[in-house]
């Protein structure tokens, strides 16, 4: 129990849970400590009644302890004792006046239909019961119910053997002894123990064992009472020489959730520091612990529930003075309304809790369906009917969004190697300019920094197509591509900055980050049983509007909603996301009892309306927002910026073109000089094959200033 309050008290539930132990057998004792703590806490406090404690102990505390403000009383012992030290102190019937009182022990029924259906299986006719008596009669109680599960079946009980309270025989073995001597030798050999302590047990079976009577031929079934007691308390050597081939029924808890996990761990740690030195060796938890971690759960999650209650839905006062609902939901209902055969008559009635109660209340009965934002679920299904969902749905994270405006914001839309390349060939197109340019140009003539300052400048300047005059046709090719290669720069550069300045980026939920969700609704399980989340990173929350207090405080760094919620929740505020996988669900559904006609109706009606886009329109009536509309998560900076792959060709392209330049001028070859080649190439190819009326081209003067030492007005006619 103590480990159960400390798990409680680590998630984000506004209650705080205490425990305390009462095991005195002194009135006094345990009423003034029970009388002490009440007032000291603010929290919910749960009192553990040791087993063994006086009864009358345990009836005078308990009322005082209620009447002084305690909120749960936890005990392992019968429900006959607590009845019956409830009469002795003079306090009226638990189930009256106390409802919150847990019973730790399951119903006796369905421990003995499973006995009997284990006898009918073997086709066993005639058992011996045996069990221990108690001075409250609860043994004869279990015979009865016994008895009837074994006449259901086909079988009979053909003799019982009623032991008293072992503690109250002096010498047990010796009453042990006579009284199985005592059993005819022509009945059964199939003994059921249904009811027996720990002491019963151990000198039962020691007895019935060197009597011969564990021996081939004999049948040995044991209840849950005696199973209980393989993991924690009989040792492995007792149950191999004693309780070999006995037959037993356990009670089942899942293993194999994370909460158990987490509670078999801490249990196993206590208990081996706590009891290792004592000689105990078996430390595994047994049914009686996972019991008291249940119950005291159950008292927390209760009260939290209670606490944190959030409405289902609201209401809005119209005419007449009379409450009649809106929304989504209710426009659905009504649009059916209208395409039903026949006339429904209806009346709404208000409900202020948790989807789950509002589903049973169709099973119970209490009403005679259910119209709201229900969602799809099995284990609502079992006892209810729902409609054909006329709303999807699916459980997605919620995440805040943040602006991407940094510093380096301009340096976003190029790779850090893209930078690097644009420097890179800026210094190399401005080396070849100069090179080609410092003996035609009269600007490049002067001082080394004069020379620098003109090539720069004319580099630079080539950015915003300005740029001074350039004299060699070399120069002059070298600049067209550079300014091919500025256009396309300046070009993408322009459309990815717009791009990211005005996409929001989300922010990455960091691991180990605490998630919130709706504490009184199936949300919370899915985290912890399907997403595997821990209770110490869960916080619930009751109210659309804690969710961002919650943000902006950094109590969460996420959220999970369902995706009909999100809509609403994003349609109002703008500044979060959503992000990561939609967890599909069974969708919004009216409910219906089970095999309701009325069910089928509204299904077939859902289906019409889906067909005929009226659904649709309802549907973007109430949900301005869609979950496309939501930016995608991209919190890597490379995805944004553009890298090398898609410049690479246009770096080579320019590159390679001033190299060639450069070497082209380098070998003094001169553009006179290629165009005379042509022209004579072109003669000799027209003398080879000559044609009629063919002449020709004439040619133009052309000048240059770099072949002809600078005489500008020199020309050469062929």
């Amino acid at each position: 129990m103590e480990i159960a309050a400390q798990h409680f008290n680590s998630s984000s539930s506004p209650i705080f849970l205490g425990v305390s132990e009462l095991n005195s057998s002194d009135p006094f004792e345990v009423i003034t400590r029970g009388s002490t703590l009440i007032p000291l806490v603010s929290w919910i406090s749960c009192f553990f009644v040791a087993n063994g404690m006086h009864a009358c102990v345990c009836g005078f505390a308990a009322k005082d302890l209620i009447s002084w403000g305690a909120d749960a009383i936890i005990g392992i012992g019968t429900w006959p004792e607590v009845a019956t030290v409830l009469s002795l102190a003079a306090t009226p019937t638990w189930s009256s006046t106390m409802p919150f009182v847990v019973q730790m022990s399951y119903p006796a029924t369905g421990e003995v239909r499973c006995l009997a259906a284990i006898i009918r299986s073997f086709n066993w006719r005639r058992v011996i019961v045996i069990y221990e008596k108690d001075i409250y009669g609860s043994s004869s109680g279990v015979l009865a119910l016994f008895s009837d599960a074994l006449r259901d079946s086909g079988s009979q009980i053909d003799y019982h053997i009623a032991f008293p309270p072992l503690r109250t025989v002096s010498n047990a073995t010796d009453m042990i002894r006579r009284t199985l001597t005592g059993i005819p030798r022509q009945l059964s050999k199939v003994f059921v123990l249904i009811r027996s302590s720990l002491e019963l047990t151990v000198e039962l079976f020691e007895q019935a064992n060197d009597m011969g009577m564990m021996a081939k031929d004999h049948v040995w079934i044991v209840n849950d009472d005696v199973t209980a007691l393989l993991d924690s308390t009989l040792t492995p050597s007792f149950i191999s020489s004693y309780m070999q081939g006995v037959i037993g029924i356990s009670t089942y808890f899942n293993t194999t959730t994370s909460s158990y996990h987490a509670f078999s761990s801490d249990f196993r740690r206590r208990f081996k520091q706590e009891y290792e030195l004592k000689g105990e060796h078996l430390f595994e938890p047994g049914r009686h612990a996972v019991g008291a971690y249940d119950a005291v759960h159950a008292i927390a999650n209760a009260a939290a529930a209670i606490a944190t209650k959030a409405e289902t839905g609201s209401v809005t006062t119209l005419q007449d003075g009379k409450l009649q609902p809106t929304g989504f939901c209710m426009d659905v209902f009504r649009e059916i309304l209208k395409h039903l055969d026949y006339d429904l008559i209806y009346e709404f009635e208000a409900f202020n809790g948790s989807y789950d109660d509002l589903v049973n209340k169709v099973f119970l009965q209490e009403v005679d369906a259910v119209v709201g934002d229900i969602t799809i679920l099995a284990k609502r299904a079992v006892n209810a009917t729902f409609t054909e969902p006329f709303l999807s749905s699916g459980l997605s994270m919620l995440v805040p969004v943040k602006p991407n405006h940094t510093p380096w914001m301009l340096t976003k839309p190029f790779t850090k190697e893209v930078w690097f390349l644009i420097l890179a060939t800026l210094v190399y197109t401005g080396g070849v300019v100069w090179y080609l340019e410092r003996e035609s140009n009269p600007e490049f003539h002067g001082t080394p920094w004069v020379q620098l300052g003109a090539t720069l400048w004319l580099i630079l300047s080539s950015i915003f197509f300005a740029h001074d005059r350039v004299y060699s046709y070399y120069t002059k090719t070298v600049v067209i591509v550079w300014l091919v290669v500025v256009l396309i720069l300046t070009t993408s550069f322009t459309a990815n900055l717009s791009s990211i300045l005005i996409i929001e980026k989300l922010e990455p939920v960091p691991p180990g980050g605490r998630v919130g969700c709706d504490g009184d609704s199936f949300v919370l399980k899915y985290l912890q049983q399907v997403l595997l989340y821990n209770n110490s990173r869960i916080e619930t929350i009751g109210e659309p509007e804690e969710y961002v207090k919650a943000f902006k405080s950094g109590n969460i760094t996420a959220a999970y909603l369902e995706t009909p919620y999100l809509r609403v929740f994003l349609s109002q505020h703008q500044d979060f996301s959503v992000t990561g996988e939609t967890h599909r669900l069974g969708g919004l559904g009216f409910v219906f009892p089970k095999h309701s006609l009325l069910a089928d109706d509204f299904s077939e009606v859902i289906l019409q309306l889906a067909e005929n886009g009226r659904l649709k329109e309802l549907e973007n009536k109430w949900f301005t927002f869609t979950l496309s509309n939501s930016p995608p998560l991209d919190d890597k900076r490379e995805r944004d910026s553009l890298g090398l792959d898609c410049f690479w060709a246009l770096f080579l392209f320019t590159g390679c073109t001033s190299t060639i330049v450069l070497l082209l001028n380098g070998t003094g070859t001169s553009v006179a000089v290629l165009r005379r080649s042509f022209m004579v190439l072109w003669r000799s190819t027209r003398n080879l094959s000559p044609r009629e009326g063919l002449e020709l081209p004439k040619l133009v003067p052309i000048s240059s200033h770099q072949e002809d030492n600078h005489h500008a007005n020199t020309t050469d006619i062929v």
